[in-house]
């Protein structure tokens, strides 16, 4: 079985909702139609690491039905990390579009100390894994990587694929690259 997959790297501007949306919409429309095609979309890429949390949220609640809409008509499952509100908590989520308006969605387990991630995030507390095209596939987001622990558990329940959207710097460059490294090491 083929899959396409397609990683979109955009620079998210802080609270520039439609500059990020529009930028990432015209990528999505330029990339090649496949029977099985998956995108993965940068960490917080319509809004940055907003303080705006609310505004975030609406906002996203906005986007994410024109993501719907791009992904039915070119036949897209469109994977990303949002601001979104759940029970009064904001949480840095991971939602996964499909062509028929499935959605799957994973909560950040592991948040981010530098970048203050606990004073507007609330945790999330499980793994998701969403079957498609008869593939189990494993959500985390970012700093989820350095917690090996997440990765077992998906391995133990056989999961093949794990998607991981990021907001990697470049002055942190070094770390992803000796991560890069760990995982061709433990590949081979």
């Amino acid at each position: 079985m083929k899959i396409t997959f397609t990683i979109i790297q955009v620079n998210c501007y802080p609270d520039q909702f439609e500059k990020n949306f529009e930028k990432v919409k015209s990528y999505l429309f330029q990339i090649p139609v496949a029977d099985r095609h998956l995108v993965v979309l940068p960490e917080l890429w319509t809004s940055g690491f907003s303080e705006n949390l609310e505004l975030s949220h609406q906002t996203n609640q906005e986007i994410i039905p024109q993501l719907r809409s791009i992904a039915k008509q070119r036949h897209l499952i469109i994977s990303g990390s949002y601001i979104t509100k759940q029970n009064d908590n904001f949480y840095n989520q991971m939602i996964i579009i499909g062509a028929s308006n499935q959605v799957a969605s994973y909560n950040k387990i592991n948040l981010f100390p530098s970048l203050n991630e606990y004073t507007n995030f609330k945790p999330g507390t499980t793994l998701s894994i969403l079957k498609i095209w008869n593939i189990k596939i494993g959500m985390a987001i970012c700093y989820d990587l350095r917690f090996p622990e997440i990765f077992r558990n998906y391995a133990a329940q056989k999961v093949e694929i794990c998607l991981l959207p990021a907001q990697w710097p470049s002055k942190r460059i070094n770390h992803f690259n000796a991560l890069l490294l760990a995982e061709r090491l433990k590949i081979k």
